[in-house]
């Protein structure tokens, strides 16, 4: 099966592998802490489907806006990690 267009770009391909790594981030928060797994899941996914909408689209301008939006939901999963980081809820080989 040939590739689509969003799967030859590195970017699509990281944003896929941030997304198991924010699967593995979430599982591993201890219970109770639903209110970060929550925020981060939605996000993760939202970058590379809007990589693959970006990539999909016909006009610059048009494709601009969705890797903008793919964008911002990475720095809002930054900030997810990063909050996982200091309230010391993801496990120790997930911090980078």
């Amino acid at each position: 099966m040939p590739l689509l267009a969003c799967q030859k770009l590195d970017v699509y391909r990281r944003a896929i592998e941030f997304l198991a790594l924010a699967s593995q981030i979430a599982t591993s928060a201890p219970r109770g802490n639903s209110f970060l797994t929550e925020e981060l899941n939605p996000a993760a996914l939202s970058i590379p489907w809007n990589i693959a909408e970006g990539a999909g689209r016909f006009g610059a301008p048009d494709g601009a806006r969705f890797y903008s939006i793919a964008r911002g939901s990475a720095m809002e999963c930054k900030a997810i990690v990063d909050a996982f980081a200091v309230l010391q809820l993801a496990l120790e080989d997930t911090r980078r």
